[in-house]
């Protein structure tokens, strides 16, 4: 009795319990949430218990049932399968009585019709069998026993964990599960993912890269598949720098069977023929093939890579294939992915190899967003010229009325010659508007087609002094206005 799993179970697996009876997680689960409802008592069949346990087993379904459709980390069932074992012809296997409370979801397996007469391979589905009989019609390649051969469907409706994740579900309008997954809220790959994990014994990845919020997404389901002995490689590569080290290091954090391995895309030396440095070879796959248990498979081959935007926000288009239904083409994802997974490039990721690369990773920094400054408010009040500003306007404007076309002032350093400029412009202080002329604050002409500024020609080969001659100074004509200049 000191042996029996349901007599001392581990204080993690009890989900709760009363004066008689406990609820323990099933130590080996069909699905997720799969409970166990056992008296206290060493008791081995139902037939065995007294009425008052066997009456506080049956109230503790519902209790089962509350706690499975409230907890937070599993969606909510779409019903259940309640059953017990009596006796080991029914395949009782731990002769303390028990009671398997298992949640089921829609599309958890291809077709649910039957239930618990599934107990007896191929008396299950009496339905189907039934239809096939009618219409005569041989069941396809890959079907299970007494099905009609249909292309497998693992969400009939919607995958559970999109409930769960506040998502959308893109219903589609035949009522079939689309091969094509469309990514963004309303069809992200990460509940598909979350699926297989939970149903499949293997899974094998090969992503461009792997970000820390894409493991941060998956790390969860990625223990519970390891912890129950299922199989996980997975193949990334160094392309760009663009894979995060820490989420190398989080991958090898995971304990269990687990093979990771990274390509490394920088060309060996010798390879090429031209003097030129070989670019690195791109590496771009994005695949994730899950083998379930019962023997299908089931592969997602597109853009997604293993990042937060790529599992559940952003528009990712990953088309899914199912050995049932397309048996070869599952087979050329597989097959393509053992030959990537085995290639020359391809080095074991060890906390080595990260730190290496950790060193010569060049990370693409962002220039830093401009910072935002107060600038001072213009003034209200129009400037006037000074005294000697004014003396100067005056006296340009006696040049002009004599008729001269150019005039020069002279003014020392700091008396305001850009100010009296645009005073002369504007006639300010001097009572007349001249004429707009296009200089400095004011433009006549588009600037795409003001005139383009002349070409500076290159400079003259060194000559000997002796060489030069002198030569007379060409007359410049007079500036259509009067403009002031520094003396």
């Amino acid at each position: 009795m000191s042996e029996c799993p349901f007599c001392h179970p581990e204080r993690e697996r009890i989900a709760f319990e009363d004066r008689l009876t406990r609820a323990i997680w099933d130590g080996f689960p069909v699905g997720p949430g799969h409970l166990l409802l056992v008296p206290r008592r060493h008791v081995p069949t139902w037939f065995d218990a007294a009425d008052e346990e066997r009456a506080a087993l049956l109230a503790n379904i519902d209790r089962a049932r509350d706690l499975l459709s409230e907890r937070a980390d599993q969606p909510r069932p779409d019903g259940y399968n309640i059953g017990i074992n009596v006796g080991r012809a029914a395949g009782q296997t731990v002769f303390h009585l028990h009671v398997h409370v298992i949640p089921r979801y829609e599309g958890d397996v291809p077709d649910p019709r039957g239930g618990v007469r599934h107990v007896i391979p191929g008396k299950g589905n009496y339905l189907a069998r039934a239809a096939a009989s009618a219409s005569a019609t041989p069941a396809g390649p890959g079907a299970p026993d007494g099905g009609s051969g249909a292309e497998e469907r693992p969400f009939a409706t919607e995958p559970p964990r999109a409930r769960a994740s506040g998502f959308a579900w893109r219903e589609p309008p035949d009522g079939s599960t689309p091969r094509l997954v469309t990514g963004g809220e309303a069809d992200p790959l990460l509940p598909y993912l979350a699926r297989e994990f939970a149903a499949s014994d293997a899974a094998d990845i090969a992503v461009g890269f792997v970000m820390g919020s894409g493991v941060e997404r998956l790390v969860s389901h990625l223990r519970e598949f390891l912890d129950r002995g299922a199989r996980l490689r997975l193949l990334t590569g160094d392309y760009l720098d663009v894979t995060d080290p820490d989420a190398l290091v989080r991958l090898l954090d995971l304990e269990g069977d687990r093979q990771l391995r990274v390509f490394e895309t920088r060309r060996a030396e010798g390879l090429h023929t031209h003097p030129r440095p070989e670019p690195a070879l791109s590496f771009h796959p994005k695949s994730y093939l899950f083998q379930r248990r019962e023997g299908t498979g089931v592969a997602f081959v597109g853009s997604s890579n293993l990042s937060e935007s790529a599992l559940l926000t952003g528009i990712e288009w990953n088309y899914r294939t199912v050995s049932s239904a397309e048996g070869n083409a599952f087979s050329e994802v597989r097959t393509a992915f053992e030959q990537l997974f085995h290639h020359p490039a391809t080095r074991e990721l060890t906390p080595d190899w990260v730190e290496r690369y950790r060193a010569r990773r060049k990370v693409t920094e962002q220039a830093p967003r401009p910072a935002i400054v107060d600038i001072a408010i213009e003034p209200r009040d129009v400037p006037q010229p000074h005294a000697i500003q004014q003396e100067a306007l005056a006296a340009l404007e006696a040049t002009r009325a004599e008729g001269n076309t150019a005039g020069l002032v002279v003014l020392a350093t700091g008396l305001g010659k850009t100010w009296l400029s645009a005073f002369e412009l504007t006639g300010s202080g001097a009572g007349v508007n001249p004429p707009p002329v296009p200089w400095g604050l004011r433009r006549t002409t588009p600037a795409s087609s003001a005139p383009k500024p002349p070409r500076r020609r290159p400079p003259r080969r060194a000559v000997r002094p002796e060489r030069l001659r002198p030569h007379r100074c060409r007359r410049v004509p007079p500036r259509a206005s009067a403009r002031p200049t520094d003396a």
